[in-house]
């Protein structure tokens, strides 16, 4: 057998393998989500085609195509309200922010399948205005995170709510209340997985802002929590507001104290001035150290 030839089996044979892995996965996305993209540099459309026959096909590959869904969006998608097969979709990537708008106030189940080539824009695209995960609209999951956050399931921490500068990010970050059910969700089941897991550092945050909610909360405290970041990227975790003035805690997973633990504390003292009290680390070592600048707080107790 020549050496194109072995090359040109070994190519199909690894096609029908790819099919045959990926056919039950696309199937079970299918059945629980209105848009599935399958995104990659071969074999997209054939394994589309073969999985949804009886979605009708639209290449927009094609010249005449493409421009009616530029020139016309609504107008073309209104031709397929009962769902589609479309091709090579980063030929016209403003059309999912159109298709989201009609999954979005369609009360029908309509299935869309769009399949494009494998470039970080489209991925971009599609994650914005197709909530690429979740499926739903940001209303929706929105209206969701309140049940949670209602029910002590999951708390959104806000930013530091005053300004000292202009370069503040002010958007919420999310936590679980309880680290065990994140560590549940992400299928660690003992010590040892959780200590080389990749999301082992923000597990460990999670837990130790759990400990100071529910200090918060027992306690019956106005003390407020939050937390502060930088455009540049300089964040401190928490930010105790108490009576004293505000203090920072800086939480890291790490076992031994580094000098760069201290980096972000360091730069919250120089930006809060005088209404910064001590700092405080929290890491994932046993001895508690008394610096002149800072408190070291082993994992067991951040609060002590």
């Amino acid at each position: 057998m020549t050496d194109c030839k072995w090359r040109l089996q070994f190519v199909r044979w690894l096609h029908v393998q790819c099919r045959r892995l990926l056919s039950p996965l696309v199937d079970q996305y299918a059945a629980g989500f209105p848009v599935v993209g399958i995104f990659g540099q071969s074999g997209k459309t054939t394994l589309a085609g073969t999985l949804f026959p009886d979605r009708p096909y639209v290449s927009l590959e094609n010249l005449d195509t493409r421009e009616f869904a530029e020139a016309d969006a609504r107008g073309f998608l209104a031709q397929h309200k009962s769902g589609a097969l479309f091709d090579e979709i980063q030929n016209v990537p403003a059309l999912l922010s159109y298709l989201q708008q009609l999954v979005d106030e369609s009360s029908a189940i309509e299935r869309y399948i769009i399949t494009g080539s494998l470039q970080y824009r489209l991925r971009r695209e599609v994650s914005q205005s197709l909530g690429d995960d979740a499926g739903i609209s940001h209303n929706t999951a929105r209206g969701w995170l309140n049940v949670l956050d209602a029910g002590f399931i999951v708390h959104r921490l806000q930013p530091y709510h005053r300004s000292f500068n202009k370069r503040l990010i002010k958007s919420p970050k999310l936590y679980f209340v309880d680290s065990g059910l994140a560590a549940y969700l992400l299928s660690i089941h003992d010590l040892e997985q959780a200590q080389t897991h990749p999301l082992r550092g923000p597990l460990f945050e999670t837990a130790v802002v759990s400990e100071y909610l529910k200090h918060s909360y027992k306690s019956r405290s106005n003390l407020r929590l939050s937390y502060w970041q930088e455009r540049s990227g300089q964040e401190v975790d928490l930010i105790l507001e108490t009576p004293q003035g505000l203090t920072p805690v800086e939480i890291k997973s790490g076992v031994t104290v580094t000098r760069d633990m201290f980096r972000s504390l360091r730069r919250w003292a120089e930006v809060a001035g005088a209404e910064s009290t001590t700092p405080t680390l929290v890491y994932g070592g046993s001895p508690g150290q008394k610096r002149s600048d800072v408190t070291v707080q082993p994992w067991h107790s951040p609060l002590a």
